[in-house]
């Protein structure tokens, strides 16, 4: 989310402080599941406006069994960083409705964008994924995949080091075709 307003700000920027080279979107999709909306996650208030994930439905949620190193469950305490408000609780009221009018819809910048096959929080199909990248309609490039059976945690999954190959190619793609612009 922070990623896509960011971009969106850079672009309307008459004199851009730095150059943005691309912007690289997974984990969040446009649609949620009618079990989601009727059932949606219980988070715990921390402190400031914080919220946190109990951690036993965290990894049941972010992980289908199979998807996930024993050893990367024994670090879910200290991963669980306290998130604000507004990107958990609220998400679905605030963010949801507008993310694609409001803000990707200026978003300039090349963009890869995914949505992972096995994720609980959003719908996800062909047609949801066209649809988001759709969003993005004044970006010079989007490319737009759906990753089959990975989960919704995907960055730390056994689909991780096949992800970050892709996010790296696509920022070597990016900042060439910004060196080849000079």
């Amino acid at each position: 989310m922070g990623g896509i307003v960011a971009a969106a700000l850079h672009a309307h920027d008459k004199k851009p402080l730095y150059p943005l080279g691309g912007l690289i979107a997974s984990g969040m999709g446009d649609t949620q599941p009618p079990s989601m909306r009727s059932n949606p996650p219980s988070f715990e208030i921390a402190d400031g406006g914080y919220t946190t994930f109990p951690l036993e439905a965290k990894d049941a949620v972010m992980f289908k069994p199979g998807t996930v190193a024993a050893e990367v469950l024994e670090q879910s305490e200290r991963l669980n960083s306290p998130a604000p408000r507004a990107e958990t609780a609220l998400f679905p009221a605030v963010w949801l409705p507008v993310w694609k009018g409001k803000w990707a819809a200026h978003v300039s910048a090349p963009v890869m964008f995914s949505l992972v096959d096995d994720d609980p929080f959003f719908v996800v199909n062909e047609e949801e994924l066209g649809s988001c990248v759709k969003a993005f309609k004044n970006s010079v490039r989007v490319d737009g995949s759906l990753v089959r059976d990975a989960p919704h945690c995907m960055e730390l999954s056994h689909w991780s080091q096949g992800w970050y190959a892709r996010c790296f190619g696509f920022a070597m793609e990016c900042s060439a075709s910004m060196g080849g612009s000079k």
